[in-house]
């Protein structure tokens, strides 16, 4: 047993390694922007200018102090002005700006860092609920830990979403334990993280709660929320709180630019089409009675509307995050093929990330002020110039297959994963294999080929996410 603990420790130990080359080498303009954001909740609460907070932002803003207004409610600003307290203290007793300092910006993302963990620990608690066993419920949490999304959002950009997805998961476990209280405390104060949630929810909520009203009621919660706690704000900083309102309105063009012309020339948000389209499915669908069954239903549905909204709305990379642990689940409960299954994600999941270093590459080369900054002193070359060239016209927009095979991989897993789908034993009967045929190693992989490829997996998310750091050491090197 001591030996088991011991490799399981020593396991995590080496990822956590590798992770370093991402925590410690990129600070994304946004996680400046949000690190002085949450300073400010305290500038904010000690000038008695608490309510005035929005405005004191736009102040920070055009003082150069960050580069974005204050964006996010009141709730994620005080949940992480709690976490950059420390910093807050320490720049007013040494004066100037504390984040043009590396040991200060590592304080500042490690939030994100430990976030990433406690994820990792509830996708382990939630598989178990799931009844998958022990060892393959661990398998989901290094999974998660070294998928290159997770390791893009969480620490290359450092995102708020790593966050949010936490508060997802309690409130999916205790859905699943059917502790309905909690799930409700939980998911109303994700929605205030990121409004996603409510839309990943939406389907999850229909399945279970046939009452219309009650599940409208459900879903409306944390929007009253957000209203009562936006409420003193808006009365006594309303120009401070006005400037949010061309974040939300690219938020609706982003998610309403995909549209289908119906109607004689009708334009639809594809969207609301896709998204109507599951959430009808999960109201009719009748809830299973079985609890293993229900709980494997809450994740699938969740895929199903995390993956309608990567696909129907312009993604940032960094939203890739949401879908990762519902689909690991549901991978993980499978278990059949499981070898294969996983060798396809990787593909996947790798591939949406090359995409999105030629598309979006800020997250991948933000290594100014960082290690890699410092110990090259300065000769960075950017992704621009990767981006640039394979964005050329006479390439003939072949990098964009990097983002079809992430999509075609997910729209096969959504099928494939239906939890009504007939087991595998019936599908090879209907081949003419009457005993269900034998499986070959290469589709379902002993133990030993799983444990190597989850580690070949995590060396290759590693290196797609630092793809330009290790090019800029590998030409100082030559240099």
């Amino acid at each position: 047993m001591d030996n088991l603990k011991n490799k399981k420790y020593l396991k995590y130990l080496i990822l956590s390694a590798m992770l370093l080359l991402s925590f410690l080498n990129y600070y994304y303009s946004d996680l400046n922007s949000n690190i002085r954001q949450g300073m400010n909740v305290w500038e904010a609460l000690l000038s008695g200018r608490f309510f005035q907070y929005y405005s004191l932002n736009a102040e920070s803003r055009d003082a150069g102090e960050m580069i974005h207004l204050a964006n996010y409610g009141m709730l994620l600003n005080i949940v992480y002005g709690i976490w950059q307290l420390p910093l807050f203290v320490t720049e007013k007793l040494i004066g100037g700006n504390i984040l043009n300092y590396f040991p200060a910006r590592l304080w500042g993302k490690s939030i994100h860092l430990l976030t990433m963990y406690t994820s990792a620990i509830l996708i382990r608690k939630i598989a178990r609920e799931m009844k998958v066993p022990e060892e393959r419920a661990e398998d989901a949490a290094f999974l998660y830990l070294s998928a290159a999304p997770v390791i893009l959002s969480a620490l290359n950009a450092a995102q708020m979403d790593g966050i949010g997805l936490n508060f997802m998961l309690l409130a999916l476990y205790f859905l699943m334990k059917e502790e309905y209280k909690r799930f409700l405390v939980f998911f109303i104060i994700s929605v205030q993280f990121k409004d996603f949630a409510s839309v990943f929810f939406l389907p999850v909520i229909l399945y279970k709660e046939k009452n219309v009203f009650k599940a409208l009621g459900t879903i409306a919660a944390p929007f009253v929320v957000s209203f009562l706690i936006r409420l003193p704000f808006s009365l006594l900083d309303p120009s401070g709180v006005g400037l949010q309102k061309s974040r939300m309105w690219n938020f609706f063009d982003q998610l309403t630019r995909s549209r289908v012309n119906l109607f004689g020339g009708i334009e639809i948000p594809l969207v609301f089409l896709v998204m109507g389209f599951i959430c009808m499915y999960a109201y009719y669908k009748k809830t299973a009675k079985d609890c293993e069954r229900r709980n494997e239903w809450y994740v699938y549905l969740l895929v199903a509307a995390i993956g309608a909204v990567l696909t129907c709305v312009y993604a940032y990379s960094y939203w890739v995050i949401y879908i990762v642990p519902f689909y690991l689940l549901l991978m993980l409960k499978k278990e059949k093929r499981l070898f294969s299954a996983v060798l396809l994600e990787s593909f996947a999941s790798m591939s949406i990330m090359v995409a999105y270093l030629v598309e979006a590459w800020g997250p991948f080369d933000s290594m100014e002020g960082m290690l890699a900054d410092i110990l090259i002193d300065g000769n960075l070359i950017g992704a621009d110039i990767f981006s640039a060239f394979l964005k050329n016209p006479q390439y003939f927009g072949f990098w964009t297959l990097a983002f079809a095979a992430f999509f075609v991989w997910l729209f096969g897993f959504v099928y494939y994963m239906n939890p009504d789908r007939k087991g595998e034993k019936e599908e090879k009967e209907e081949m003419g294999e009457p005993d269900g045929g034998k499986e070959n190693v290469w589709s379902t992989g002993d133990e030993k080929s799983l444990k190597v490829l989850f580690w070949l997996r995590a060396v290759g998310s590693v290196a797609v996410c630092n793809i330009m750091l290790i090019i800029n050491f590998a030409l100082a090197i030559l240099r």
